[in-house]
């Protein structure tokens, strides 16, 4: 839910902006792609000394990630790539980059969990110099909360060792060195790892080298000489054999295919010149070594592996070793293979290729078509509905020729940290930093300030290719908080970098500061300064990407911010003010203030429709698309969606009641809480002839209305006038809210006095019908209210649903006829609504949604039938369940209440329509009006 809503209310919105389109900017799978993003955020534990006992949440301190919970694998981006695009490799970080210039540590305290890999750094280290920072040689560290290494170290003892660093241990104090964001590419070639204990059968698997899967036996070039079992039992060796087992030189070497299997006394049978074949034992005895201490019984990557065993000047063993620390680990080998992967007929990769783990689902972009039913073929085979083929991944150069920036920018994916190599051209769009003068897989192209690889990876399935996608971690064991972290922080700025974003951004940022229905060269001026971070006026801000300053200078600045309407909207300058605005305006306006130095507090209003903290979701208390029927096609007014007559005359009679009053209390206002006394606060401002001038009015024009007040100025000055001498601010004022200049923003455009409607005709009183709608707002797990039971359908929801699925005793059952199952389950919490169903006053209609007309999934997703607006905005779809016309965007067409109405009312029945809730679709028609009740009943 947060995925789509971050995209829908806070970035990019719903359709593209940028050019002008009706084009969706994002469907259902980016938002199930951006929500596995968004897995591993925890709130942080309670503060119980000063939230509320019933609160069972943190809801002031900011979110924590855990690692654990976090999703790992690829997410397909919004334009067609992949998150994570644009970032260099993590294995082409320089070895040893921890001791690199700029090189990044932060502390984090003085104990660390007793599982954690720590590098503890000799006081004679050069980086323990750096982060240690004592006064002097010897002398106790003073740690700082961050440091950078200013320039390039060397390594000192065991640092010279390690490959990758997490922990270092400074002194008594522990440091996190954070690398520079990257990548890892998620597929990689195989390498065989080994199990099972020695002799007793050796099982293998193919693993990503890559990835810390197995652990590490070394080995040098011998060959072995152990004797089979039967030998053993004979107190035979293969030293002794000519003597206690004569056959092994006459009947075993070489000839017994189990000997030649299992290499039983490998190097006796060679030096007799009855070796096995592709045998050369000329380095003697086999020699394995494994350490049995705490980091040999951590997983490594298979490079890691290799540089353990190049420390003992030996290499990884090519299988299983009988050293007693070794029984039932994995182990790498150093021999190839090719990993095996399932996709399903949708093209989705199913993850991982094992039957004890469930299956996680994810996106690749195919280089054509993918496999299917039909094109399941040799070397790939068909299981069901999955297609399982043998991968070979390529890595390869894409550009033998300088490109174009927009080439290099549509081929290239794969990140790179500023080269350290020569610029060769250095001139231009593109930028070409290279060793030589030719271009390889290592050259390195700067486009627009980011570094591009020009290399491309790719991972061909049988026939089929696809692009290698890119992931933050590539398993669970290499999942940190940083890395899940980073992956947060790229999608972040994946939005933000959108076309749509400055647009979007521009468009809501006018609507609140200036006008509801800013013109095309209006909202293309903010976004511009948004993109650029230079105002309007020439002004330099950031002079980067994302200037909010900017934007909002350029907001105010505009000449239609100044109440100058635009061309395209002569009947359209400025705003309706929101009630909250307004309220809070006139009391720091009048310089309210409370007598006793307490804060200002008011009693919530809910009955004003807008409150802090009171929206009904995270939709704001209306929409920024709203448009009252009234006003001409285009012409939007959003604040009219709580423009309602019973909370407007709620706000204008609290104000007026605290301009008669003077304070917020219970004594005679509608907003105060009851004290002792009614003294709890007042207006500060007086007019003063002497510093305003001759004519009283001006200052609270300019205070109330920003020097607004235009055909209402000759009614303030009648109630100014007409008032006693006591009391001639207070009806200014009273007379000033009820101006449009006072309730609007921008320029006053009169129409003249509205035309009174004539009285609705009378009828004698008959019986009547009335239909109630209650509209529940919100989201419900519907799975979970109505289960089938005792059917093929309970096994299907209890796999489908795994670890959130109810149990039987958790449902209250009940039954059906006529459908596929005969008994269902109700959730326990609706005990009421299965009494209303026993008794025949209710009945469920499921499996219902949005529809323009009928359709299958495939002609849904060809676009070959007619298809609902914004399928993916939950606002819009509220409003389609109002109007049952979800083709058509907004409510203008009126609600399905309103126009039964409608059609009642040309029959010349007489027909009311009720919200109990504010400006509603459901009951609105297009000829018939919402008579809007509040809590009180009073319409």
């Amino acid at each position: 839910n947060y995925a789509r809503e971050i995209m829908q209310l806070f970035t990019i919105g719903l359709t593209q902006l940028d050019p002008e389109s009706d084009t969706p900017t994002y469907n259902n799978e980016n938002i199930m792609d951006f929500a596995r993003i968004f897995t591993g955020l925890d709130t942080q534990p309670r503060r119980a000394n000063i939230e509320h006992d019933n609160f069972a949440t943190n809801v002031i301190d900011p979110m924590v990630m855990k690692a654990s919970w976090h999703d790992i694998y690829p997410k397909r981006s919004l334009t067609g790539g992949y998150i994570g695009d644009g970032y260099p490799l993590c294995s082409d970080l320089p070895e040893a980059s921890f001791l690199q210039e700029g090189a990044a540590y932060e502390f984090v305290g003085y104990q660390v969990a007793e599982e954690a890999r720590v590098l503890e750094l000799s006081d004679a280290s050069p980086l323990y110099a750096a982060l240690c920072g004592a006064a002097s040689v010897g002398g106790a560290c003073a740690h700082q909360l961050r440091r950078q290494l200013v320039a390039t170290l060397q390594c000192h003892e065991e640092e010279c060792h390690a490959r990758w660093v997490h922990l270092v241990k400074v002194g008594t104090g522990y440091y996190t060195y954070t690398p520079p964001p990257c990548v890892h590419l998620f597929f990689a070639n195989g390498k065989v790892v080994s199990r099972s204990e020695w002799g007793f059968g050796e099982q293998t698997s193919c693993q990503n080298p890559e990835v810390a899967h197995a652990r590490v036996a070394c080995c040098n070039d011998g060959c072995t000489d152990n004797p089979s079992w039967y030998m053993r039992d004979l107190q035979a060796s293969c030293l002794n054999a000519s003597t206690v087992y004569p056959s092994l030189y006459s009947r075993k070497c070489r000839k017994d295919a189990m000997f030649t299997e299992q290499l039983f006394c490998q190097l006796s049978c060679w030096g007799a010149g009855l070796g096995y074949p592709g045998d050369n034992c000329s380095a003697g005895e086999f020699r394995s070594v494994l350490e049995c201490d705490a980091d040999a019984f951590r997983t490594e990557t298979y490079a890691d592996a290799e540089a353990r065993c190049a420390r003992h000047g030996m290499k990884v063993c090519h299988r299983k070793t009988e050293l007693p620390c070794s029984q039932n680990w994995d182990v790498w080998t150093p021999t190839d293979c090719q990993p095996n992967i399932e996709f399903d007929f949708d093209g989705k990769v199913m993850w991982p290729y094992v039957s004890w783990r469930p299956v996680n689902k994810f996106s690749v972009a195919w280089d054509g078509g993918h496999p299917t039913a039909e094109n399941c073929t040799h070397p790939c085979n068909m299981t069901g509905s999955s297609c399982t083929c043998p991968i070979e991944v390529l890595m390869r150069r894409v550009f033998s020729e300088v490109p174009s920036s927009a080439q290099a920018l549509a081929r290239l994916s794969v990140g790179a940290l500023p080269p350290r190599t020569p610029c060769r051209v250095c001139t231009g769009d593109v930028k070409v930093y290279s060793a030589s003068d030719a271009l390889d897989s290592d050259t390195v192209f700067e486009v627009g300030g980011a570094f591009l690889r020009n290399v491309e990876s790719v991972v061909k399935a049988g026939a089929h290719v696809f692009r290698n996608p890119p992931a933050f971690a590539r398993d669970h064991e290499g999942a940190t908080k940083r890395t899940a972290t980073e992956e947060v922080e790229a999608l972040l700025e994946h939005l933000i970098r959108h076309p749509n974003t400055p647009r979007f951004f521009a468009f809501r940022l006018i609507q609140r500061l200036t006008t509801s229905s800013p013109s095309k060269a209006y909202l293309a001026e903010v976004a511009e300064a948004f993109r650029t971070g230079w105002a309007l006026d020439g002004h330099k801000f950031s002079g980067e990407y994302g200037d909010i300053g900017a934007a909002v200078a350029t907001a105010l600045l505009s000449p239609e911010a100044r109440g100058r309407a635009a061309e395209d909207r002569v009947e359209a300058a400025g705003a309706l003010r929101e009630p909250l605005l307004r309220f809070v305006h006139f009391l720091r306006s009048m310089e309210y203030d409370s007598k006793d130095g307490r804060e200002v507090t008011v009693r919530r209003r809910d009955d004003i429709i807008q409150w802090p903290y009171r929206s009904a979701s995270v939709f704001n208390f209306y929409t920024p698309f709203y448009r009252p029927r009234s006003l001409p096609e285009g012409v939007l007014a959003p604040e009219f969606q709580i423009f309602t007559p019973p909370a407007t005359i709620q706000l204008l009679n609290g104000i007026m009641d605290t301009i008669e009053h003077g304070e917020f209390s219970a004594c005679g206002t509608r907003w105060g809480f009851t004290r002792s006394s009614c003294t709890g606060g007042a207006y500060h401002f007086k007019l003063n002839e002497s510093t305003i001038g001759p004519d009283p009015l001006l200052r609270l024009d300019l205070l109330l209305t920003g020097g607004r007040l235009n055909v209402s100025a000759p009614l303030v000055q009648e109630a100014y006038a007409q008032a006693a001498e006591t009391e001639k601010l207070q009806a200014a004022q009273q007379a000033i809210l009820l101006t449009p200049e006072f309730n609007t923003m921008g320029s006053p455009l009169p129409h003249g006095e509205r035309t009174v409607a004539p009285p609705p005709a009378e009828h004698e009183p008959t019986s009547y019908r009335a239909m109630v709608l209650i509209f529940m707002n919100g989201g419900a797990d519907t799975f979970n209210m109505i289960v089938p039971l005792g059917c093929p359908l309970w096994e299907e929801y209890q796999q489908a649903r795994a670890g959130v699925a109810l149990l039987e005793s958790e449902l209250l059952s009940f039954g059906s006829n006529g459908q596929e199952c005969t008994t269902f389950g109700l959730h326990k919490a609706l005990p009421f609504v299965r009494q209303l169903y026993d008794g025949g006053e209710a009945a469920f209609v499921s499996n219902i949604g949005s529809l323009a007309e009928p359709t299958s999934p495939v002609e849904h997703r060809l676009g070959n039938v007619t298809r609902c607006k914004n399928l993916f905005s939950h606002s819009d779809q509220v409003t389609a369940a109002s109007t049952l016309q979800c083709q058509i965007s907004g409510d203008n067409n009126g609600g399905v209440g309103g126009r039964m109405s409608d059609v009642l009312s040309a029959r010349n029945l007489r027909t009311t329509s009720f919200s109990l809730d504010g400006v509603e679709t459901w009951p609105k028609g297009l000829d018939t009006e919402i008579t809007i009740v509040d809590d009180g009943g009073v319409p």
